[in-house]
């Protein structure tokens, strides 16, 4: 695992605020040149990349917009938009605060109920945006900070899709193989479905999971090898004699098992179909 925004010392885009370039700093890739050289010299044949890009671990830089008439450090605040932006509310009216490399944004509790017509969502602080909300997907808030370019801008998806590259590149340089690519940990398009802008980002209209494949097969690996690994989910009693429930994704038809709602969710996402929580 690597951190996308600083996170354990992980520091492809450093001064990101400031250096406009998508391209991953050569201290970052000559440590991870040195790192994988060291795998193989040790026989290690095949490695699994794996970003972190999720809040709690990728990165420090949390970006609270102010509301009017709050100034930078009340209640977490950390930036003052331009005049007469309006507050940025996820959905069912919850604050949010963003990091910079997500295309959606994390409940900020510390403005619960300050601005007003929003909800007490306090004890959901840190929670992705749209957690649980099947139309998240949708209606999760984009995050201003993560398209455009300029200062203070992280400028989409190119540095997302040039550092995996750049780790492509350095595995295929030092003979290693991929297991596979985790391009993000305990994915649950299950109950987070604004997770589902990591497979195909509807803000912007990028495929990521088409450009990391393409990126793959340009350096001479499957394309199939991207993938994204998913928490575990299954029945907690076994019934005897056994039953087979179908599942209501149908994303492979009579295979596709009703036990197995997280694997049946994302295997529905990846294919287009409609993907969440089910009705019951």
């Amino acid at each position: 695992m690597f951190a996308i925004g600083g996170g354990y010392d992980s520091t492809p885009f450093p001064g990101w605020a400031t250096n406009t370039s998508n391209t991953p700093a050569t201290a970052w890739a000559s440590n991870m040149d040195a790192f994988l050289g060291d795998l193989a010299s040790y026989g290690i044949q095949r490695i699994t990349p794996t970003p972190i890009v999720r809040e709690d671990w990728s990165g420090s830089d949390r970006i609270v917009p102010c509301p009017d008439g709050l100034s930078v450090g009340v209640h977490g605040c950390t930036v003052i938009p331009p005049a007469g932006t309006p507050a940025i509310l996820g959905t069912g009216n919850r604050p949010i605060r963003f990091v910079p490399w997500s295309p959606y944004g994390y409940v900020h509790g510390a403005l619960c109920g300050i601005i007003a017509g929003t909800s007490a969502c306090a004890g959901e602080d840190g929670m992705e945006d749209g957690t649980f909300a099947n139309n998240a997907y949708y209606q999760a808030a984009p995050n201003p900070y993560f398209t455009g370019g300029g200062a203070g801008k992280w400028g989409g998806w190119p540095k997302f899709l040039n550092v995996m590259d750049k780790i492509f590149e350095i595995t295929a340089a030092k003979g290693l193989q991929l297991g596979d690519v985790d391009l993000m940990n305990e994915m649950s398009v299950y109950r987070v479905t604004a997770q589902g802008r990591f497979i195909y980002d509807n803000t912007t209209n990028v495929d990521v999971l088409k450009e990391i494949q393409d990126r793959l097969a340009n350096r001479g690996f499957a394309r199939g090898l991207a993938t994204y690994s998913m928490q575990m989910e299954r029945p907690s009693v076994i019934t005897s004699p056994l039953t087979y429930c179908v599942s209501p994704f149908g994303t492979w038809g009579a295979e596709d098992p009703g036990q197995l709602p997280q694997l049946s969710s994302l295997g529905a996402a990846l294919v287009g179909k409609p993907f969440g929580y089910p009705p019951t």
